[in-house]
């Protein structure tokens, strides 16, 4: 497994990856913190955590809502442009897959909510002020 130094909002973050794809998160990375970068120039620093929530979510709708993009994976996985299985994953699997990325993305958040309180109730405050933006949408 290989390890990438990546920088988003101005900090450091080693992520681990499969060995070949050290490019690919730099890409990706690079595509975060500028979208981060506009987000934050937008509402402000609010905090790393509450940035890549806010900016999850955006990359989130703006998927969702453009279909040459959301058709592209779909499609690479095996599912038609009209949404039914065509030999690879089925509705079921994507929908496992995507609900496993967003706990994924749940836990990043709060490890950095964590990170950033000065105290272990600020730190709460903080995730729980998160899981009710998120309770809002």
């Amino acid at each position: 497994m290989a390890h990438v130094p990546v920088t988003v909002n101005g900090r450091r973050y080693n992520i681990g990856c499969d060995d070949g794809q050290e490019d690919d998160v730099r890409r990706l990375a690079a595509e975060l913190d500028r979208r981060v970068a506009a987000m934050a120039s937008t509402v402000g620093q609010v905090g790393d955590a509450r940035l890549l929530v806010m900016t999850g979510l955006l990359m989130a709708h703006e998927l969702e809502q453009s279909p040459s993009v959301s058709s592209a994976p779909a499609a690479a996985n095996g599912i038609g442009t009209d949404g039914t299985a065509s030999g690879g994953f089925d509705d079921e699997a994507l929908c496992s897959q995507l609900e496993g990325l967003a706990m994924r993305i749940e836990a990043v958040a709060h490890r950095l909510a964590s990170a950033e309180a000065e105290t272990p109730a600020e730190s709460a405050e903080m995730v729980h002020g998160i899981a009710e933006g998120a309770e809002s949408s």
